[in-house]
């Protein structure tokens, strides 16, 4: 048995908290022996699960009040009941993660790379900042590919993309956009032409232009 003061993980494997469900932060960064996590947890800074290989049971209910670290957990198949992670959340090369609870609130950043099984984002949830992940896919450099279900409402990063080649790509019909917020400093290639496509597909638009090196390009689809 693995134990400190404030935590300790029995011989099943199972994390045990010492005082309660609440910890004031928890790293438990390459502990391949840990299985699963208790019912309810609340860590008031930051929690790391990356390495943790063997973990296969989050709990029902999790809340992060800073970040969600998450990277080569190749056991997790399924995050259930309820995660609020108030910072950002990184889920890297979690090969068997297939589905995220539905009630699934992130203040800031979602972040999903090397995640293959994961086949669709919860609708409706709640996002921050922004989402990136490997679903977003760049053919060509130049068109978007979506192999992900969208919730209805998320800010994705294009990280410097052309605008252009994203209003034409046929996704703001395929998920029923009927505005588009674009903001950011590399937004030079918005023209009339644009404008125009735009309003072609009956889409309203509003752009905000950042000082350079501020923020990458940011766009905002809006659901009717």
């Amino acid at each position: 048995m693995i134990t400190t003061e404030e935590w300790s993980i029995d011989a099943s494997g199972t994390l045990v908290l010492h005082n309660g469900s609440v910890i004031e932060r928890l790293n438990l960064n390459g502990r391949t022996d840990l299985v699963a996590l208790p019912d309810e947890m609340h860590v008031e800074g930051d929690l790391v699960l990356s390495g943790c290989t063997s973990l296969v049971r989050m709990p029902r209910k999790l809340t992060v009040d800073e970040d969600l670290y998450m990277v080569g957990c190749t056991s997790l198949e399924n995050i259930d009941g309820s995660l609020h992670v108030f910072g950002n959340i990184a889920l890297d090369g979690c090969a068997a993660l297939r589905s995220l609870p539905d009630d699934l609130v992130v203040m800031h950043g979602f972040y999903a790379t090397r995640c293959p099984a994961l086949s669709r984002l919860p609708s409706p949830y709640r996002l921050g900042d922004v989402v990136e992940t490997d679903h977003f896919r760049w053919e060509d450099n130049s068109k978007l590919v979506l192999n992900i279900k969208l919730p209805e409402s998320v800010v994705i990063g294009l990280r410097g993309r052309a605008v252009r080649d994203v209003i034409e790509h046929p996704w703001l019909e395929q998920f029923g956009v009927s505005a588009l917020r674009i903001m950011g400093a590399h937004i030079d290639d918005f023209t009339e032409q644009i404008s125009l496509r735009l309003e072609q597909k009956n889409i309203a638009y509003h752009a905000s232009r950042f000082p350079a090196g501020e923020m990458p390009l940011i766009m905002e689809p809006v659901h009717g």
